[in-house]
This record gives structure tokens, sequence and C-alpha cells, in this order.
């Protein structure tokens, strides 16, 4: 009687024990982003950027992944997930060459910015993270951008962006549930540069040392004319080779 009595306790207990651990609320992780002090942002020209830029931050989502060759497909596949622009009040100064902002990753998935910034994407643990930076979204000549983040590619994973496991439980520098994501450990430009390191886009001023710097796009249709150019060489070609071979048909059938 005395034995069943204290199976019934553990039973009890192991039940109450469930129960707390199932009903505790779910943690969602703060991301903070931006620059640092003294951080040097340049353009193309080799310039401050000035308060025409736009910073963002976000995905391509878990199959996309963005290079110089498909650049016009980027703003199709992009999920933001927090904006800065100017001025200080909306995280980005000028003046100061600083930006940053933070938001929470909710454990649904979606950024606690959303709402105010007018987006609605789902994000998913493993995707990586990009701060895209520009003065225009359009494919123009005028048109700067830089694409940075930091990924596999050096060889350590322990700051990559990568969005953590929904909910997160790691522990992180910053805090028991946030992460840093700064442009200081960015070392993976996919267009214009960051910390140094030079990716595909047009610049006309390289300073000696950058923290990041915007790249202009390719003339639009320089694509284009390469390609006609290329068409038009072949033609003539072929159009010279089905002359010569009727100039020697010709003079066989001329031939006594």
């Amino acid at each position: 009687m005395k034995k069943n009595g204290l199976l019934t306790v553990k039973m009890l207990l192991l039940c109450i024990l469930t129960a707390l651990i199932t009903s505790t609320p779910t943690r969602a992780v703060t991301i903070f982003w931006g620059s640092s002090v003294n951080d040097l942002l340049f353009d193309s020209s080799g310039n401050p950027l000035d308060d025409s830029f736009t910073f963002e931050i976000g995905t391509f989502g878990p199959s996309f992944n963005p290079e110089d060759a498909n650049k016009e497909l980027w703003l199709a596949n992009w999920k933001i997930l927090d904006r800065v622009t100017a001025p200080t009040s909306s995280g980005w100064d000028s003046a100061t060459q600083f930006f940053s902002s933070s938001f929470v990753l909710l454990p649904d998935g979606t950024s606690s910015r959303g709402t105010e910034i007018g987006t609605n994407f789902v994000f998913s643990a493993g995707e990586q993270a990009f701060i895209w930076v520009f003065n225009s979204q359009t494919l123009d000549v005028d048109t700067e951008w830089a694409l940075v983040t930091n990924g596999p590619t050096d060889g350590s994973t322990a700051n990559d962006w990568i969005i953590p496991p929904l909910p997160d439980t790691c522990g992180c520098s910053s805090g028991s549930n946030s992460l840093e994501w700064r442009l200081s450990t960015a070392h993976q430009p996919d267009f214009g540069g960051v910390n140094d390191l030079d990716g595909p886009g047009n610049v006309t001023d390289t300073p000696p040392s950058y923290t990041l710097q915007t790249a202009t796009l390719p003339e639009p249709g320089s694509s284009l004319l390469i390609l006609a150019a290329g068409l038009l060489f072949r033609l003539r070609r072929r159009r010279y080779c089905d002359a010569k071979s009727e100039r020697t048909a010709d003079n066989q059938v001329r031939r006594p």
C-alpha cells in the first residue's frame, strides 16, 4: 500500500513537471545590427554616404543565392527583417556615418518590425541574412548598391548571420537571448565592398581603408550591346564564309 502511494506521488510530480515545461513561454531572440562607431562608409566615388541611402537587413529565403549575374532577381526574392533610413531618429545618422537598429525574431518566424515597415515575411532557421545598402533599388546607371554578409566562407560559424533555431536557446555575448550582426564582422561582399574586400560593381575611387563601399551598377543595356556585337561578328563571319564557299564552288565549275 505504501509502495503504491509513493508511485502515485511520483506520477503526480512528473505530471506537474511536464505541465511546467510545456507552459513555459517560448523565448524570442533580439538581433542588434548596423555599423559601429568610427566605421567608414563610402559611395562609389569615395564620398561619405548621405541621407539618400537606405539600409535593410533580410534574407533571400532558403534557396535563392544572390550573385552579380542574377541581381535583376534580388528584389523579387528579398525578405526584409528591418529597415533603417535618415534622419537619426529613424536609425541613420549620415553626419557620423552611423546606423543601428534592432528587432525581435518572434517564435513564429516573423520580425517584430514587420508591421512598422509594412512587411509580413516569415523566416526559417538556417536562412542567411544580408545587409543591403542602396540609394535606389531600380536597376539604373546611377543606382548604388552594397550587399554584404557574414557567412561560412571565413571558416568560422560562431558569428555567422544565420537565422537561429526558433525558439533560440543559445547564449550570446550581448545577452542570453540576443545576437549582434555588425558590419565589422562582415567578410563577404556580394556587391560593393566591405572591410577592405572588393566585390562586384563599378567604383571610381576606392579609399585606402573602408568598412563599406557601395558600387554602381553596369550601364543598362551594356551586356546586351556586348551580346549584340558578338552576334553581329558571328553573322558577318558566317556571311564571309558562305561567300567564300560560293566563289570556290563557282571556280570549280568553270574549270575545263
